[in-house]
């Protein structure tokens, strides 16, 4: 996600720009730290170096960019949207938890623009206080962006709430129009994961009919052991018994290949219980 949140930045950085302006400051982005402290004083920058700079933070890793800083940004730019987003989308890759911040992007959300919607879905602790009508407003906002996000938002969730009967898991599982097929492996999983923590086992049979059916063999055996190794994750808590009962009845060619192939993914079985 963090590459995404860079793609963001560095659209916004060129909307507007001509393109020779645009060129020369993508060529200079300076080292994260350089780029944190210059955002201390973004109303002395242009608009692109300032977008330029936020990227350059979100790149930086977790815990590199001060939230005073990005909140000061906020508020000093609010005539330059593009510049006070940046901060905002920078702070929530590569900033600590700030409830000022917090409460910037819960005003944010409520007429999101993209930047502030993918701001907030990478705050997991924002993500997980927020109500359910809010968590609807943020999955609205990122409807155009990859299916595995809106998944990924879903699970942040559920991790701390879960609906109030049937009739609202399925609206909450409808909203985020995950695909039925999709060659993206974690948009399966995440799917997977997130109709089974809502309670919808109707809508998790697909795994074990299409990924894991008691025939499986060779090439079928390879990509069922290869999507359960993945439900081992700890993302993905409390589906060992799960994983257990669909791991493949015989070993054969498409066992092997896996063990052979993914060494360390195969280990991920040893301690199911």
């Amino acid at each position: 996600m963090k590459y995404l949140t860079l793609l963001i930045l560095l659209a916004s950085c060129a909307k507007g720009i001509p393109e020779q302006t645009t060129a020369t400051h993508s060529s200079t982005i300076p080292p994260s730290a350089a780029a944190a402290l210059s955002l201390n004083q973004t109303e002395q920058m242009d608009e692109p170096a300032a977008i330029a700079a936020a990227a350059s933070v979100a790149l930086g890793g977790d815990d590199t960019f001060p939230a005073t800083t990005a909140l000061r940004c906020w508020i000093r730019e609010e005539a330059r949207p593009h510049v006070r987003e940046a901060c905002l989308l920078a702070w929530a890759a590569a900033g600590r938890d700030s409830p000022e911040l917090q409460s910037v992007l819960r005003e944010a959300l409520k007429s999101p623009t993209r930047a502030i919607a993918l701001a907030a879905a990478r705050r997991k602790k924002f993500v997980q206080e927020l109500t359910q009508p809010e968590l609807a407003t943020l999955v609205a906002a990122i409807s155009g962006e990859a299916p595995w996000l809106r998944a990924f938002v879903a699970l942040t969730w559920l991790e701390t709430h879960q609906s109030a009967n049937l009739i609202e898991a399925e609206q909450l599982y409808a909203s985020l129009a995950l695909p039925e097929s999709d060659g993206s492996p974690y948009t399966m999983l995440t799917r997977f994961a997130v109709s089974r923590r809502l309670g919808l086992e109707k809508e998790a049979t697909w795994l074990r009919s299409d990924y894991c059916s008691a025939a499986a063999m060779g090439p079928a055996a390879t990509r069922c052991l290869r999507l359960l190794s993945a439900l081992t994750d700890s993302r993905f808590a409390n589906f060992s018994a799960f994983v257990q009962a669909n791991l493949p009845a015989q070993r054969d060619s498409g066992t092997l290949y896996f063990q052979r192939s993914f060494p360390t993914r195969a280990h991920a079985f040893d301690n199911l219980k």
